[in-house]
């Protein structure tokens, strides 16, 4: 069974289990390839306390080497706030099928430009993906991990499109070589075992079945995409400071106190360039997947942000 096969099984799992609560597939047309999404979408919805009128969609945004099943148990608890909820996985992640061969491969392409190329392409898909999603409306924008850094890009780029930005522990701040050689450390699967010390670095509470599924979460991660977005980090790679520091959309930063994925300098680098309407939670029990471990309570801090949003009257208007 390939790295490709488990990815696409969980999330065909995740699909199966989440089908009671509503959830089907979607399919959105990016160029060249096909992004799939987890969809919940409520036919009669009567939000608590409101949500503004031209906000109808809920996207979330995975990390490195994730999909959109990583929200799978959050959706549910963000449909009790959002009328749509999206978790869309990147081309070649879940059952998104990969980029061609014939846009990913060029003759005499060293490895950098290689990595260079695929992290273009994926920050590009992300962005159709994202256009297409706001295009009749604002989007709420949750993003984790690499999809944090993704999230902020957007926001960045497009604010009419974006109405918030939750992020989880978001990658993006600028890297020296100490954080370089953290997430080496973090993501190396050269050695049997890798897969087990990683779900013990991710977790808070580390789950009963970490070491059936160990082997098989090494696998993923040791996909060329996924360690060639690790392997060819040099010093000074992340956003450009100013695209977090002059967001203009309302922004909540949650970093838990248990995040070691990590490097445990970048919430310093990030706060050193907060925007203006900003606010931080540092949960003690969150680590890098609240989704997973917290679902509840993470709903809970983003639509408590929400509620806050539309009760504080906005007095630049």
């Amino acid at each position: 069974m390939t790295s490709m096969n488990i990815s696409t099984l969980w999330e065909k799992s995740t699909l199966w289990a989440l089908k009671r609560y509503g959830v089907y597939s979607e399919d959105i047309q990016i160029e060249n390839t096909i992004m799939k999404a987890l969809c919940l979408r409520q036919a009669e919805h009567n939000a608590p306390n409101g949500i503004s009128p031209a906000v109808k969609h809920m996207v979330c945004v995975h990390g490195l080497g994730s999909s959109g099943a990583a929200y799978g148990q959050l959706l549910p608890y963000l449909a009790k706030y959002w009328p749509e909820v999206w978790a869309p996985s990147a081309p070649g992640h879940g059952m998104s099928p990969p980029f061609p061969k014939s846009t990913t491969q060029t003759t005499e392409q060293s490895e950098s430009s290689s990595y260079q190329r695929f992290q273009n392409m994926i920050y590009q898909a992300w962005e159709q993906c994202l256009l297409h999603l706001s295009k009749d409306h604002p989007i709420d924008l949750l993003g984790i991990s690499l999809g944090g850094a993704i999230s902020i890009r957007f926001a960045a780029r497009f604010p009419k499109r974006v109405s918030s930005l939750m992020l989880c522990s978001p990658a993006g701040a600028i890297l020296d070589e100490n954080d370089i050689a953290h997430l080496k450390t973090t993501f190396n699967m050269s050695e049997r075992g890798d897969g087990l010390r990683f779900l013990r670095t991710l977790y808070h509470q580390v789950p009963w079945w970490a070491p059936i599924m160990a082997p098989l979460v090494q696998m993923n991660l040791k996909r060329p995409e996924a360690q060639s977005l690790i392997q060819n980090l040099k010093a000074g790679d992340g956003l450009n400071p100013k695209e977090f520091q002059d967001l203009q959309v309302p922004t909540l930063l949650i970093w838990g106190q248990r995040e070691r994925i990590l490097p445990a300098s970048s919430i310093d680098k990030l706060l050193q360039f907060a925007p203006k309407d900003f606010k931080l939670l540092q949960p003690e029990c969150f680590s890098h997947t609240p989704q997973k471990e917290f679902p509840k309570e993470l709903a809970d801090y983003l639509i408590s942000f929400q509620k806050n949003l539309i009760s504080t009257p906005d007095l630049t208007q």
